[in-house]
């Protein structure tokens, strides 16, 4: 089994507010820790607070192609973002955007149609998409339907921010669930250790996640780690998965720990900036 995080951040600078891991996160420690773990590779989301953007997760990208891709940040607000789609192939190993709804005004984007020209664009381009809408899954269930040929992703579980780690963090699982309904739509089961108010194994989570896995099948539940959140262990993570949910089979277990976010995103072979710039050079 080959097994994929489908969420991981790696910074230089800035500092996480609801992070274990507050200092800088660079790309030899992460890469030591997945070697330790077992895990074969990362998607890489640059996280909200590292001011240098995406700078850093290209960077790991193209000097590790073989171990990570990137979901990319994109601040809708700012007038870079309206390119961005674009120029994406520009980047040989970002392969998508993560987009934040969790401010009252982006939140009413999801509504009034202001993201609009996001959901067209990606759908024509072909650009999956990571969502973090916590407050706002029925929203997305609107946009999935007008957008038939957009991937998204839905983040965490679509656990609210307020209820990691209560009995309340999954009381919002029927929601999620009527997302299944719609093909574009999968979901990264990311953090999950971090919403239980129980020591591992998390018994609490394992109905939760079964409800979710029923709905959304092997094929698009993605599992993920969210490492520097976690208070846990990254075998631990893994194991939650591996060994302690009997109803995931040999088969299904592939898929949910990294063989679906690679088909989901597009993850093909490795791509070195060099082999990337001659083979733009040759079609040219």
């Amino acid at each position: 089994m080959q097994i994929t995080d489908a969420q991981i951040h790696v910074w230089s600078a800035g500092k996480p507010s609801a992070h274990q891991r507050q200092e800088p996160f660079p790309p030899e420690v992460l890469l030591k820790e997945m070697a330790k773990a077992g895990v074969a590779g990362a998607v890489i989301v640059p996280p909200s607070w590292d001011p240098n953007g995406n700078a850093p997760a290209n960077a790991t990208a193209n000097q590790h192609p073989d171990k990570f891709r990137v979901m990319g940040r994109l601040e809708l607000d700012k007038p870079e973002a309206r390119d961005a789609i674009a120029r994406l192939p520009e980047t040989p190993n970002m392969l998508g955007f993560r987009v934040m709804f969790t401010t009252p005004e982006r939140r009413e984007w999801l509504k009034d149609g202001k993201a609009d020209w996001l959901w067209r664009d990606a759908q024509v381009a072909k650009v999956p998409l990571m969502v973090h809408v916590p407050k706002n899954l029925r929203d997305l269930a609107d946009i999935a339907r007008r957008f038939p040929e957009l991937r998204l992703v839905i983040d965490h579980l679509g656990v609210p921010p307020n209820h990691p780690g209560t009995d309340a963090s999954m009381d919002h699982i029927p929601d999620l669930v009527a997302l299944a309904k719609m093909p574009n739509v999968g979901v990264k089961a990311t953090g999950v250790a971090g919403y239980s108010c129980q020591p591992y194994p998390y018994k609490n989570l394992h109905d939760p996640l079964h409800r979710v896995f029923d709905a959304f099948g092997p094929k698009r539940m993605f599992w993920g780690a969210d490492l520097t959140r976690m208070s846990c262990s990254y075998s631990q993570c893994i194991s939650l998965f591996t060994e302690e949910l009997p109803w995931l089979t040999d088969a299904d277990k592939a898929l949910v720990m990294g063989g679906a976010i690679r088909e989901w995103i597009g993850w093909r072979d490795a791509v070195s900036p060099a082999r990337y710039a001659q083979a733009n050079h040759s079609a040219a």
